[in-house]
């Protein structure tokens, strides 16, 4: 009854979308065209296998080595970053990254030296821009923020 919801293809969390034809990311690519996925409270390491975040830490179990996220009990991780809302990381063609041009490595977050803000500061924007709000953000709320997102976005409205 639920089987959209499998990991059919063993490789990323997500199961990739039945799609018939090109996606609009196979699309832009085979046209020499350029596209990001710009997605807030992405964590730094990327949109692979990441179903939640906070933009710090996420649900992905990394190795005890890594030290690009946080270690801290993953279910009290804040959704702030939810890949529901990043229709990217469900197209078979950007998880294998079988275009140049076209894989995981388009999903950036906001921050960062490929991020939004850096993009839009240096005018190095893409053909297709697709920007997505955290879910504290999105007008769905406050009520899955915690300290440090709640602060942080206090300290914006307070500017």
């Amino acid at each position: 009854m639920f089987n959209f919801l499998a990991n059919v293809d063993g490789v990323k969390s997500f199961s990739a979308a039945p799609t018939v034809g090109k996606t609009i990311a196979d699309q832009l690519a085979e046209a020499g065209l350029s596209w990001k996925s710009y997605q807030e409270n992405l964590p730094v390491t990327g949109a692979d296998r990441v179903n939640y975040a906070n933009g710090t830490v996420s649900n992905v179990d990394f190795d005890n080595n890594s030290s690009a996220v946080a270690a801290i009990d993953k279910s009290g991780v804040v959704k702030a970053y939810a890949a529901k809302h990043n229709p990217f990381v469900y197209f078979q063609s950007v998880q294998e990254g079988s275009l140049p041009n076209n894989s995981l490595n388009n999903i950036v977050g906001f921050d960062g030296a490929r991020g939004l803000y850096a993009d839009l500061a240096s005018g190095n924007v893409p053909s297709l821009a697709f920007i997505a709000p955290n879910q504290c953000n999105d007008q769905h709320g406050r009520g899955n923020g915690d300290k440090f997102v709640l602060s942080i976005q206090d300290s914006h409205r307070a500017t």
